[in-house]
């Protein structure tokens, strides 16, 4: 038999963060496997099989390859501006973004060739956005424009070359502002021409190669864009329905602040509702199908599960339907992960 002339062991200590976690497990139906959070990843137990031991810190790892490389992004101090990679579970990187990602990296397939689409911050002056303007005190102070950040979609290649992009600023109407979000981040805010406002604040996207088009969740508009590619032409958009003429459908399925959009194997879209500003505030994992019909569109809901009130999560959050056909929650704020059937049984 074959003797093993050298073996590596990473001892790390963790901090409270990691403390071991409650765990409800139903023994029957559940998905087998490991389930990565973040910068982890843990078995059923909750114990921490993996996590990434190295400076600067990996942020969060957003898909496992099957050569056993993983893509993700980096945060934190010491990230460089190149911070989203594909590493494998060692640490070596062969692949760094050209530029800084935020919230969203993923591998695709173009013309038989690997490449990588993510999100990136834009920055620019606009106008103060409404309700703000047309309160008193911006009104008083003076102050007409703000520092604006939106969101751009970008693919690279192998190479680092960036093949194309698309802009939030370029198109969507700076009209179309979501005055709940204003409010709650902005609504104290002392009038500044510093004031660094988060217009699109957009947390996932995801390629369909099925028919060359792109799902562009922006949380702040609580909207998803359908976008065809490569023209980068709106196909539709659906969410809140806001100020502009930009046609929008499914308002009445009253999504919020929602995370992760992903198209499932049989065509219905897969998100994570947070709910922000409904009554009641209540956090959902929604399939959703989407209905054409002579150039017009519906939202149908056809599977839903509603988190529990003290599962409310303003922010984070995640929903994946596994391979077994179970779905699997994660309520970020509250640290919290729940598997459930189709018959919403949780497992």
């Amino acid at each position: 038999s074959e003797l093993l002339d050298a073996i590596e062991i990473n001892i790390i200590e963790l901090n409270s963060e990691y403390d071991q976690p409650d765990i409800f497990i139903n023994n029957d139906g559940y998905q087998d496997g490991y389930t990565i959070i973040k910068e982890r990843i843990i078995d059923r137990n909750g114990n921490i099989i993996y996590i990434w031991p190295y400076n600067p810190l990996l942020y969060c790892i957003t898909e496992v390859l099957d050569n056993g490389e993983f893509i993700g992004f980096q945060s934190g101090v010491g990230t460089s501006e190149t911070n989203g990679i594909k590493s494998d579970l060692k640490g070596n990187i062969s692949w760094r973004s050209p530029e800084r990602v935020i919230r969203e990296l993923l591998p695709i397939n173009l013309d038989d060739h690997p490449h990588y689409i993510g999100i990136v911050k834009e920055e620019y002056v606009c106008p103060v956005p409404s309700p703000l303007s047309s309160s008193i005190d911006w009104i008083e102070s003076g102050v007409d424009s703000v520092t604006c950040f939106s969101d751009q979609i970008v693919i690279w290649n192998e190479l680092g070359n960036d093949i194309w992009r698309w802009s939030s600023r370029e198109n969507y109407s700076f009209e179309d502002v979501d005055e709940d979000f204003v409010q709650y981040l902005y609504g104290g805010v002392t009038p500044t021409h510093n004031l660094n406002f988060d217009w699109t604040h957009a947390n996932s996207v995801y390629f369909d190669s099925s028919d060359s088009s792109i799902y562009f969740n922006t949380r702040h508009l609580s909207r998803i864009s359908k976008i065809d590619y490569p023209s980068g032409q709106i196909l539709w958009n659906f969410g809140k329905d806001l100020p502009s003429n930009d046609p929008v459908f499914g308002e009445d399925l009253s999504i919020s602040g929602q995370h992760a959009i992903r198209k499932l194997e049989n065509g219905n879209l897969m998100i994570y509702d947070n709910g922000n500003f409904n009554n009641p505030e209540l956090s959902r994992g929604l399939e959703i199908d989407i209905i054409e019909n002579n150039g017009s569109y519906e939202a149908e809901i056809v599977w839903e599960y509603v988190l529990v009130d003290s599962l409310y999560t303003y922010k984070h959050g995640d929903c994946d339907r596994l391979k077994n056909g179970n779905s699997l929650l994660t309520a970020g704020q509250q640290k919290t992960l729940v598997e459930v059937d189709s018959l919403n049984n949780i497992k």
